[in-house]
């Protein structure tokens, strides 16, 4: 799966949709982080992932170099 960017819900992107809740009266504007707090988000989450994926896969290919070892 290629990904250039075309479906990445950026910080700025993030910040709109919630200041369109905050037109709605869903939000309060006090509740809204500046666009750099959600930077600081997704790249905190970006990296979890990235760790918890990565520590996925070395588990998997220990699981199937244990299982060719046994035959």
């Amino acid at each position: 799966m290629d990904n250039k960017g075309g479906d990445r819900y950026t910080a700025k992107k993030m910040h709109k949709s919630l200041l369109e809740l905050v037109r709605k009266k869903e939000l309060s504007v006090k509740d809204i982080p500046e666009v750099k707090m959600i930077k600081e988000w997704i790249g905190r989450y970006s990296a979890f992932s990235k760790k918890e994926m990565s520590e996925k896969a070395l588990e998997q290919n220990a699981i199937e170099e244990n299982n060719f070892v046994a035959r």
